[in-house]
């Protein structure tokens, strides 16, 4: 993930200097102060960007491990495109919960956050 943010910030950082250098009068120099402000505060802003979304989307699976948890059954999606399949999801199937994030039965995996609760 600490990845994933560097890249992004450093893209955005460039994208603010050359934002930066096309609003300077002409014969103005910009400052290298300038350039490495505009670098930090792009890596601050897409940092708290992602813990956000983060926090966003570990509420999420956490309501949905809850809800399973209260033996309530999920329809889970997989696949790509056209050739998607559907499997429905309940303790009383057999499933589990793999490393918090996943529900498992035998060797296959699903991701809760692609999940919607069963009515």
């Amino acid at each position: 993930m600490a990845l994933e943010i560097f890249k992004l910030s450093i893209i955005l950082g460039f994208a603010l200097v050359l934002l930066h250098f096309s609003a300077l009068k002409r014969g103005q120099k910009p400052s290298l102060w300038t350039i490495l402000f505009i670098f930090m505060g792009s890596f601050v802003f897409v940092t708290i960007l992602s813990y956000l979304f983060a926090l966003y989307d570990n509420s999420a699976v956490k309501e949905k491990r809850r809800a399973f948890y209260d033996e309530n059954s999920f329809i889970c999606e997989t696949g790509a495109f056209k050739k998607k399949e559907h499997y429905l999801v309940s303790i009383k199937e057999g499933w589990s919960v793999y490393e918090d994030s996943y529900f498992k039965k035998e060797d296959l995996l699903l991701e809760i956050i692609n999940c919607e609760q069963k009515r």
